[in-house]
């Protein structure tokens, strides 16, 4: 549910903007997935070959309007790969660091509630502290 507080005006821009971001993700995924290949971390080569996958999807959801279920799997596939990443390159690949993204996408993201940002803040911190 969006907070009516929002002006629909705004809103509007800020899911025309989260639909070019998505478009960034993929290029971002393909990008590592041809870094990962090249270091010979195949695995991750091919799950990050999935995610791309997995972000042209979404960005049919999204252009399909239905922009919930997008969001939350924006963060869970962002959490899932670093933490992946941090498990087979270890904490000093900095992988860990992607997981602030998902703390600033709650902030940016209006469906969100205060309780909602808090638990994904934590959470986050609680990811971070356990590299």
């Amino acid at each position: 549910m969006i907070n009516k507080r929002i002006d629909p005006i705004s809103y509007e821009r800020y899911l025309a903007f989260s639909e070019r971001m998505l478009l960034l993700g993929v290029i971002g995924y393909i990008a590592t997935t041809i870094i990962f290949t090249l270091i010979d971390a195949y695995l991750l080569a091919c799950i990050n070959a999935a995610s791309a996958a997995a972000f042209a999807v979404r960005i049919h959801l999204a252009s399909q309007h239905n922009y919930n279920p997008t969001s939350l799997l924006i963060k869970l596939e962002i959490l899932g790969q670093a933490f992946i990443a941090t498990l087979f390159l270890g904490p000093d690949a900095g992988f860990f660091v992607y997981a602030f993204i998902v703390v600033i996408l709650a902030f940016l993201d209006l469906a969100h509630t205060t309780l909602t940002r808090a638990i994904t803040l934590l959470g986050t911190i609680a990811f971070y502290l356990l590299q």
